[in-house]
């Protein structure tokens, strides 16, 4: 019932709802910033579009979480915050990541000193995909993002597979 209405708020007024911006704790210390901006579609009424193994492009760049449709939000910045510390984020090519879903069970977070794994699962319901960073001392690498089905599953359930196994 929660999500059906859940379905319902977002077709009714849209991601743009729940705000531009959102926070989530990922562990002690560790938190997920992103905003994101609406998008007007009549900036790509001039725009070449195409289609290249299921994956959007728009004047031959990537757009993920769109899944072949003109996107209605653009990420426009993410950050990492460690103890106080801000650590930005690449978020080229990622649109509707639907932030009223967008919560902790949508990350992985792995740490080894000042090493830290950043998974993350974003999806506006068909447009599913994964980002993953990785983040030493004050720099942060994008080192994935992905809409295939098999790495999604791979990279965010994968230990839930192992496990039952």
């Amino acid at each position: 019932m929660k999500n059906l209405l859940c379905i319902l708020i977002i077709l009714i007024f849209g991601h743009s709802a729940y705000g531009s911006d959102k926070t989530i704790i990922l562990a002690k210390g560790v938190n997920f910033h992103i905003e994101v901006e609406s998008i007007n579609k009549s900036e790509f009424q001039n725009s070449a579009l195409s289609v290249l193994d299921d994956i959007l492009l728009i004047d031959n760049k990537p757009v993920f979480g769109s899944f072949l449709r003109i996107p209605s939000e653009k990420v426009k910045s993410a950050y990492i915050s460690i103890n106080n510390k801000i650590i930005n984020l690449d978020v080229s090519y990622m649109y509707d990541p639907n932030l009223f879903m967008l919560d902790e069970k949508s990350f992985k977070v792995l740490t080894k000193g000042d090493l830290y794994v950043i998974d993350a699962r974003f999806s506006d319901g068909a447009g599913t995909y994964v980002a993953q960073w990785i983040i030493n001392g004050n720099s942060s690498t994008r080192m994935l993002i992905s809409e295939s089905e098999n790495i999604v599953i791979g990279l965010m359930y994968g230990d839930v597979e192992k496990k039952e196994k």
